[in-house]
């Protein structure tokens, strides 16, 4: 069944207005705006009603799913290429209620998803506390985005070969939680997965679980989907209270892993302190590699005292630098053909004699017109003549 949302959301807006009659003129005046404003979510998702739900008052369970990237666009068949969709059109019936959105672009929304969740449960029978995510790829990805946005509202979630963020651990520590990676996949690496356990674990999550197929590349989903046993457990989770709130935990000195700072900085010249600065290493969970950032803080910096931050990223030109650095041969083979000055010859082609053959063409052509006799005479040997033209003699 094909379902279309249209949810009105209130923002409040804070802007400066034009000046009033009562403004002084030649003056900055602090304003404040606040108004209403209406905006519409729309998105469309395909609605599966379990067998039975038309009889009685049963609440019912509700499994959000999300797809990966290959669904995204506006073809609601698309969303029933994998996952729960898939297993749906092929007969398979579930005993809950099936709610299986398409993202117009890449990523998802939270703020969009918990409107058609709140459109979802106005408009049927849902159990409110048994309410579960499940995502594949980009789509597990959107199961921890959302799942940490409000994570009192779900019971339980299974993020499948999506990177999670870390930061997000304590926030979701109380969940109950089943992760699912493939061994060999290109995409998610199997190390963003393991990251992500153990920011929960650290977290204090007690029902937190990977499972990792150790042969199977990005597409880990389809044996899970297949597997009754994850819906069995899935089905089993109830949303529990909302835990009382903790302070967040100061980060201790051996957790920071500090290089030497970047050449080039001195933290004192000319009797002005400057601040320090830090080369940090860290695990990215997007690529699920080992990755350094340099860190500044200012003078008298202290941990205990909150400060505006600063992201500076590297452009497009710092990345193509260390390209070249690797296509010149900065590796010892490399550095060796440099310094011994051999030039490093390919095969020629085909279209490389096309080329040097015109070449020479247009300077033969050039060098011509600008000789004059000597034309003539080059004329006539290349004609076949005997006789050297009297130019040449």
């Amino acid at each position: 069944m094909h379902r279309h949302l249209w949810v009105w959301a209130v923002l409040v807006a804070f802007a400066v207005p034009a000046a009033g009659r009562d403004d002084k003129s030649d003056k900055l005046v602090p304003k404040k705006f606040e108004r209403e404003v209406k905006i519409k979510v729309e998105m469309d998702y395909l609605l599966y009603l379990p067998k039975g739900y038309e009889k009685g008052d049963k609440d019912w369970p509700l499994v959000l799913f999300l797809h990966g990237g290959g669904e995204t666009g506006t073809d609601l068949e698309k969303v029933k290429i994998h996952g729960p969709p898939k297993l749906v059109a092929a007969g398979k019936e579930f005993p809950f209620i099936l709610v299986s959105p398409q993202t117009r672009r890449f990523g998802w929304d939270p703020d969009t998803l918990h409107a058609l969740l709140d459109e979802i449960t106005t408009k049927h029978k849902v159990d409110k506390d048994r309410i579960y995510v499940t995502g594949m790829s980009m789509g597990g990805m959107g199961t921890w985005a959302l799942a940490a946005s409000r994570p009192d509202r779900f019971a339980a979630i299974v993020p499948i070969c999506g990177g999670g963020n870390p930061t997000d651990a304590k926030k979701i520590k109380s969940l109950p939680i089943r992760i699912f990676q493939g061994g060999k996949d290109p995409i998610v690496r199997l190390q963003t997965a393991e990251t992500m356990i153990k920011a929960l674990k650290d977290a204090g999550a007690v029902d937190a679980e990977l499972k990792v197929y150790p042969e199977a590349g990005h597409d880990s989903w389809t044996e899970t989907y297949e597997d009754p046993k994850v819906f069995e457990w899935l089905l089993k989770q109830k949303r529990a209270a909302k835990p009382a709130e903790k302070k967040d935990e100061k980060v201790s000195a051996k957790d920071e892993r500090l290089a030497a700072p970047p050449k080039g900085f001195d933290a004192k010249r000319d009797g002005i302190e400057r601040g320090k600065a830090e080369t940090v290493e860290y695990d990215s969970t997007t690529v699920g590699i080992k990755r350094n950032a340099v860190v500044y803080t200012p003078p008298g910096y202290s941990k205990d005292k909150k400060y505006p931050v600063l992201y500076l990223l590297n452009g497009i030109a710092d990345i193509r630098r260390v390209g070249r650095r690797h296509r010149d041969g900065m590796d010892e083979a490399g550095r060796g053909r440099r310094h011994s000055r051999q030039p490093v010859r390919r095969q020629k082609t085909g279209a490389d004699d096309r080329r040097d053959a015109q070449r020479s063409g247009r300077e033969g052509r050039h060098s011509a017109n600008s000789l004059g006799q000597a034309r003539s005479g080059v004329r006539g040997v290349r004609e076949g003549s005997a006789q050297r033209p009297d130019s040449l003699r």
